[in-house]
């Protein structure tokens, strides 16, 4: 009885893990399809709109410290409730913004509020309740919300905005007969902005107040609330025969931070973040732009202000936005698949390894192998625009996705246990999702505006990628003493 009770409070946190991480990935995803007809009809540059995305990923990281500490005292209800009111307020009042300072307060400080909330509360829990070569299988199927996100959310606001894209041209077309648009549609756009994105966001602040409801409904706190043990955690070793079992501790901040094994884990969850997010907050806009490139006009001169002007307005056609979207939401459909694989082959190398500490830091080296793999075919797609290149690194993203996160925390979760891994999660999140997620959208932008396109940035990310390979490579891969009590 006690096993099928255990099993049941399980399966419960793993649920509201996934309806968590499925709003987190909501607001990633949908901010890389929203972002370009955001700043065309609030006449914005890409870098305006991007900073929004990097404050909300900044604020993320505060209140992931903060609901870190919250997961460990009381569970992760307190952050759902939280997250679920700020959420649904960040799209409902972004979806009546006039400016980039309205836009960076409602999707930018509420936005990470509410994902940052979230991010701790979820993976955390879910790494108390599961380890040893039981967590990646569950940790895969909670993080398969995320690619759902995607892929849901993705076609849904996609065909919001094709649509509402047909409809705003047949005004033109209307106004043009009428006679009172003597104009090209590229410039009556200007005078009148196509706001369908404003519908997306308030149906989305919709849909995650009723998902956040029922994740709050779902949370459960840590096994030892409940008279349960970790599955999958190793038993304490036996004391001598006539000792007294020995009584340990959770490790404190300070503890964990003057160690090796946390900085480690820290840096190489930095680079591959940022190389990350310097794709992915930018991939429908990246894939556009290769799409585009063939249909330049041969006699403009490359990078030049004619051809860049060029490149952007192909780039922003409704074809090619789509085709891209496509291309963006073949991660979501593939990672559906993927990222559960992935935690089975993760258990798998970590049942081989001599202990989790080994396992984790090979399967975290893996991760970066195929961010790599997937930004150098992204790199050879550009130079070749070859369509079904980017497929392929479609296809590796997917496989890449989710795997540094959540062998991050299986890692710290292996070295400093479950006490007290809810803060010191949070704390690295703290460090890693608050200069990574925002310099890398950043940077992306910045070589656009400074060069006309995003090769650049591409180059940039593979080599983080490389960076956070040999980090990982390094992490520790013997426990450390556990804390006695005192």
């Amino acid at each position: 009885m006690e096993d099928t009770r255990a099993t049941s409070l399980g399966r419960a946190v793993v649920f509201a893990a996934w309806l968590a991480i499925f709003v987190i990935f909501g607001f990633r995803s949908i901010f890389a399809i929203l972002a370009r007809p955001i700043a065309v009809s609030l006449n914005l540059t890409q870098t305006e709109v991007t900073t929004a995305f990097s404050i909300m990923m900044l604020c993320y990281a505060i209140f992931a410290f903060i609901s870190g500490m919250t997961l460990d005292k009381w569970g992760n209800r307190p952050s759902f409730i939280v997250a679920a009111i700020f959420g649904a307020l960040s799209y409902a009042l972004s979806s009546q913004v006039s400016s980039a300072l309205q836009l960076y307060v409602t999707f930018g400080v509420m936005g990470g509020i509410c994902t940052g909330m979230l991010w701790v509360s979820a993976t955390g829990s879910i790494r108390k309740w599961y380890a040893g070569k039981t967590y990646g299988a569950k940790f895969g199927l909670a993080f398969m919300g995320g690619p759902l996100a995607q892929l849901v959310l993705g076609f849904v606001v996609r065909t919001m905005l094709g649509n509402g894209a047909v409809k705003h041209r047949a005004l033109y077309d209307a106004a043009v007969q009428a006679g009172t648009a003597a104009m090209e549609y590229a410039e009556w756009t200007k005078l009148n902005p196509d706001f369908t994105w404003k519908t997306c966001l308030l149906m989305l602040a919709g849909v995650l107040f009723v998902l956040l409801a029922i994740a709050v409904f779902f949370c459960r706190r840590s096994p030892d609330f409940y008279g349960c043990k970790p599955f999958g955690a190793a038993p304490p070793a036996a004391p001598p025969a006539g000792a007294a079992p020995v009584k340990t501790r959770g490790w404190s901040l300070g503890e964990a931070f003057s160690t090796a094994a946390a900085w480690m884990a820290v840096l190489a969850f930095l680079v591959c973040m940022l190389s990350e997010f310097l794709i992915w907050a930018k991939a429908v806009d990246i894939w556009a732009e290769i799409m585009a490139l063939p249909a330049v006009a041969k006699d403009l001169v490359v990078g030049s202000e004619q051809y860049i002007a060029e490149l952007n307005r192909i780039a922003g056609t409704p074809e090619v936005r789509t085709a891209a979207t496509n291309m963006y939401l073949v991660v979501g459909a593939v990672g559906i698949f993927s990222i559960p694989l992935m935690g089975i082959v993760a258990d798998k190398i970590v049942a081989a390894s001599a202990n989790e500490l080994i396992g984790r830091k090979r399967v975290l080296m893996l991760a970066a192998f195929l961010g790599m793999l997937a930004g150098i075919v992204m790199l050879v797609q550009y130079k070749t625009q070859i369509v079904s290149l980017g497929y392929i690194s479609a296809v590796l993203f997917a496989f890449f996705w989710g795997m540094t996160p959540g062998n991050t925390v299986g890692y710290l979760g292996a070295v400093y246990g479950p006490a007290t891994l809810g803060r010191i999660w949070g704390l690295c999140t703290l460090f890693v999702m608050g200069p990574g997620p925002f310099l890398g959208p950043i940077l992306a932008a910045f070589f656009k505006d400074m060069s006309g396109g995003y090769f650049y940035g591409i180059i940039v990310a593979v080599i983080g990628f490389v960076l956070g390979a040999v980090l990982s490579s390094l992490l520790p891969g013997k426990p450390y003493p556990p804390k006695l009590a005192e």
